[in-house]
C-alpha cells in the first residue's frame, strides 16, 4: 500500500516526462528558455514551469512549443514505455503484415474511414476493433488504438494504433 501511495499519478508522470523532454529538446536545439518562449509566443516562466515538471500547460501552448522546436507534440510526451512500445513495434513489423491485406472487409474499412459522413467513419472505427482482434491483438487498448489508427491509415494503421495503445499480439498469432 505504501508503494502505491508513493507512486506518482499518471498526470504527474506525464508532466515529469514532458518537462525532461522539453529541457532536452530545447538544449539540443541550442536555444534558451527565453528564445523558446519568444518563438512559442508564451512566457519564459511558462517554459521554466513546464521544464520543472510543474504546471498543466494548455494544448495550444504545447502545440506552439512543439512547432517552435520543429517536433511533434507526441515527441515531447514520449516516455520510456512509449519508446519501448515503438522498439517492439519495429521488431514485430513482420507480424503486422497481415494488416495490409486487400480483402473485401479492408476495402470497406478504407471506404468508410475516408467518408465525409461521421456515421460511416464511426462504423469504420467499430469495424477496426474486429480487424485488430482478428489479427490477434488483445488488451484494453485494442478498441481505442484500432479506431484512431484506422482513421489515419486503415489496415496497417489499425494494427499500429492497437499496438501503441497497449494491445499485444496473442501468443498463438506470433
Amino acid at each position: 500500500m505504501t508503494a502505491e501511495r508513493n507512486r506518482p499519478d499518471p498526470s504527474r508522470r506525464a508532466a515529469s516526462v514532458l518537462g525532461a523532454n522539453l529541457a532536452f529538446a530545447r538544449e539540443a536545439a541550442g536555444i534558451t528558455q527565453a528564445d523558446l518562449a519568444a518563438k512559442a509566443r508564451t512566457s519564459r516562466a511558462t517554459i521554466a514551469l513546464i521544464e520543472s515538471g510543474g504546471g498543466d500547460p494548455r494544448l495550444s501552448t504545447l502545440v506552439a512549443i512543439a512547432e517552435a522546436l520543429s517536433v511533434s507534440v507526441y515527441v515531447l510526451l514520449l516516455g520510456k514505455s512509449e519508446v519501448n512500445k515503438l522498439v517492439e513495434l519495429v521488431d514485430r513489423v513482420g507480424d503486422l503484415a497481415d494488416a495490409r491485406r486487400k480483402d473485401k472487409d479492408h476495402e470497406l474499412l478504407q471506404e468508410l474511414s475516408s467518408s465525409q459522413l461521421m456515421a460511416e467513419r464511426r462504423r469504420a472505427a467499430r469495424m477496426s476493433t474486429d480487424l485488430a482482434t482478428n489479427l490477434g491483438f488483445v488488451g484494453k487498448g485494442v478498441a481505442v488504438g484500432a479506431a484512431i489508427g484506422t482513421m489515419i491509415l486503415p489496415g496497417l494503421g489499425t494494427a499500429i494504433g492497437a499496438f501503441l495503445c497497449g494491445a499485444v499480439l496473442a501468443k498463438n498469432k506470433r
